[in-house]
């Protein structure tokens, strides 16, 4: 990935050169319009980070104007890096703010969201996980009128695990069969999910007691089907899962743990089904990355440092963020931790340890709500327009000069 930073912050560019320091990048360091337009020109640039002070001969309009008359405008994200809090961020023309100081784990969920929004334009396969290979010839062709796929093929787990590892990003999703060399398919679901890979797993096995379903799901499996299947049924599991990777493209959902463990297992769940998601572990920079951009939810633990779940929440006014939805979770055994939870506006609650089922329900359901929310404020400000102008004429009557 090629990224171009516009700073003259010495510690700034030390910054990212400490956080980003493995060959996935390559970092342009620069606060001259020319070098800039130079080093725009000679490289593949994915992605650009300015600072909210470049130099006094080079605006932030500067860039913009630039790439919209190089047709690249749409193309490369371009994130703001400020240390103010008091931006009018309605009249800011920019992908994402990132609030200065910023965490590692921060800027690298950033990085992977715009990579993740470049996903479904890329090259994307379908891993088939089966010891039968003319069963793989069944379901090849069975999902061969699927576009844009290629497939790729393990006969047992320790093959799926390498084409994994070398494939993960664009993978789309796995078809798996539960008895097969090595691993069965139980075994292998659940040590991805453990291992923190969440790619959605169709189950297509001849075994089908409800025990057996149930063992399946807490392992991890997100859907299942028997054999002999009927190829409408796949086609059906496979439609549902690629287009939930695109309902949600216009959302952002921000995690905040300071649990690593905890916060990397719900970041990679929500990026393989398809959410876009920035992560933090520090609750001050949460509330500043909250004010300085547009999440359709937030989702975090009540435990945190410095400021807990619930106190973050009445410090960021979620009551009167109408559009931005709260998921709660917490380890906690206190009673009233639920009702305490609602009462500073959290939109839904969790237990750990959660079945990653019901929290993809959850996340669901808050989204949903936040799109329902978003519509009717759209209709509101529709109707509110209509009660004050006359649609045919385009004259404001007299509701217009009393609302003033």
């Amino acid at each position: 990935m090629n990224i171009l930073i516009l700073t003259q912050s010495k510690l700034l560019m030390k910054i990212f050169q400490d956080y980003l320091n493995d060959s996935h990048y390559t970092l342009y360091f620069t606060s001259k319009f020319s070098l800039f337009k130079k080093i725009f020109t000679e490289n593949n640039i994915d992605i650009i980070f300015t600072d909210n002070n470049i130099d006094e001969n080079f605006s932030h309009q500067d860039i913009a104007n630039y790439l919209y008359n190089n047709n690249l405008y749409s193309r490369i994200p371009i994130i703001l890096m400020t240390s103010s809090n008091t931006l009018d961020i309605d009249n800011l023309n920019f992908d994402f703010i990132l609030p200065k100081p910023f965490q590692k784990v921060t800027l690298i969920s950033i990085l992977k969201k715009f990579v993740q929004q470049n996903f479904l334009n890329k090259k994307k396969y379908i891993l088939i996980i089966e010891d039968s290979k003319l069963f793989r010839e069944k379901i090849k062709r069975c999902l061969s009128n699927l576009k844009k796929f290629e497939f790729l093929e393990a006969s047992n787990s320790s093959e799926a695990r390498n084409l994994i590892e070398t494939y993960s990003s664009e993978i789309m999703f796995i078809t798996l069969d539960m008895f097969m060399p090595g691993m069965n398919g139980i075994e292998f679901a659940s040590s991805l999910r453990q291992n923190g890979i969440f790619h959605p797993i169709i189950m297509i096995t001849g075994k089908s007691t409800p025990e057996f379903r149930k063992k399946a799901f807490d392992a991890g499996i997100t859907m299942y089907l028997s054999k002999p299947f009927k190829d409408e049924e796949l086609i059906m599991y496979a439609n549902f899962i690629i287009n939930s990777k695109k309902r949600y493209s216009s959302d952002t959902i921000l995690i905040i743990d300071d649990n690593p463990v905890v916060l990397n297992m719900i970041y990679n769940y929500l990026q393989f089904i398809g959410i876009y998601t920035i992560a933090t572990s520090d609750s001050e920079e949460a509330i500043k990355l909250i004010n300085l951009n547009q999440f359709s939810a937030i989702i975090l633990d009540v435990n945190l440092p410095k400021i807990n779940g619930l106190q973050l929440l009445k410090k960021i006014d979620i009551k009167n963020k109408k559009e931005l939805m709260a998921l709660v979770y917490t380890s906690d055994n206190d009673p009233f931790i639920v009702y305490k939870a609602f009462i500073v506006g959290a939109t839904d609650f969790l237990k750990i340890p959660f079945n990653f089922h019901e929290f993809y329900i959850r996340v669901v359901n808050i989204l949903k709500l936040h799109h329902y929310i978003q519509e009717l404020s759209k209709q509101n400000k529709q109707l509110t327009q209509l009660s004050i102008q006359d649609p045919l004429t385009r004259l404001y009557n007299k509701r217009f000069f009393n609302v003033k």
